[in-house]
């Protein structure tokens, strides 16, 4: 008898991305990935690793192309997460925030009003005075 593990089939296969990917957007670190595919599937480094880089591709298919909307999607999902769970221990102060939260990195709360003065007095060089002197030049 060998030691391999059973091959799995895929549905069984896509369970462990699935782990993986939640595992991924609760920010966990790749050793605690790899001790949790370890405990729960009995797999080891390399079968963990491919779960993670199956789980990184489906995060990435989501998202689009330059790197602050990487960021912002793996945010948005993350954001998605908490706020299903907390929905679910209903929660629902939480999933305000969460929403809050969400419609502010989507851009759809009103701007933030900021005021730019110190203890409501002017700020130093506020007016600035520009000064142009006009050259002549030599004539030859």
């Amino acid at each position: 008898m060998s030691n391999r593990p059973q091959d799995i089939t895929s549905a069984e296969r896509m369970e462990r991305v699935d782990s993986v990917f939640r595992l991924l957007l609760s920010a966990k670190k790749r050793f605690e990935i790899i001790r949790f595919c370890r405990e729960e599937f009995g797999v080891g480094d390399d079968a963990t690793d491919n779960y993670i880089a199956d789980a990184r591709e489906r995060i990435r298919e989501s998202m689009v192309e330059n790197d602050l909307k990487d960021i912002k999607s793996t945010i948005i999902a993350r954001l998605e997460d908490l706020y299903s769970q907390n929905y679910d221990i209903e929660n629902f102060a939480e999933c305000r925030n969460v929403l809050k939260q969400t419609s502010e990195i989507l851009g759809l709360s009103a701007p933030k009003k900021i005021d730019h003065t110190t203890g409501g007095e002017k700020l130093p060089n506020a007016n600035p005075t520009i000064v142009v002197e006009i050259v002549k030049p030599k004539e030859e």
